[in-house]
């Protein structure tokens, strides 16, 4: 009865949005990218809505992202950045009820290069993310499972498709809703 109370009251948790180091997608210590990004501003979250506790508020989701990014050793040093990251969490779709909770995160992202203020990415990606029965017996629990992992799900794309861009070149750069 404790557990069940406790995890009606705990938000999702930095580390479990947190996307892991990507072999696929490392990016070298050779790559604009490296020790060259800054998140500026993360907009969008609620810590207020408590539908199911699994509401990412703005500064879990920046710390999220600030760590996903200094896994791959992008984060740059005080006052070094050569891009800004500015990410707007536009959605965050929760089932009402299920065993399996499937959450649905959608994030729009904005990076430009400090330097001239060029745009280098501008999109909206999408990630999903299902809790079986099996991870979680209590809904809430699943819900706040799912909310993580479509958040880790959406970092994790955001990282590989800047990594992609960057490498690209400007001819890959525009708005792509």
């Amino acid at each position: 009865m404790v557990a069940s109370l406790s995890a009606c009251g705990s938000g999702p948790r930095v580390g479990a949005m947190t996307a892991p180091l990507d072999p696929q997608h490392i990016v070298a210590a050779t790559s604009p990218l490296h020790a060259a990004v800054q998140v500026t501003e993360v907009i969008g979250g609620d810590k207020n809505n408590r539908k199911w506790g699994t509401t990412v508020d703005n500064d879990k989701f920046k710390q999220a992202l600030e760590q996903s990014l200094s896994l791959q050793a992008v984060i740059a040093p005080s006052g070094a950045a050569k891009y800004s990251v500015n990410a707007e969490l536009v959605e965050l779709h929760l089932p009402w009820a299920g065993f399996d909770v499937t959450v649905t995160s959608k994030v729009h992202y904005v990076v430009t290069r400090l330097d001239d203020k060029s745009l280098t990415m501008n999109k909206l990606i999408e990630a999903s993310y299902t809790a079986n029965f099996s991870d979680a017996l209590v809904a809430v629990e699943r819900g706040r499972i799912a909310s993580e992992g479509a958040v880790r799900e959406n970092i994790k794309s955001f990282i590989a498709t800047l990594a992609e861009t960057v490498q690209a070149g400007p001819s890959q750069v525009g708005a792509s809703h």
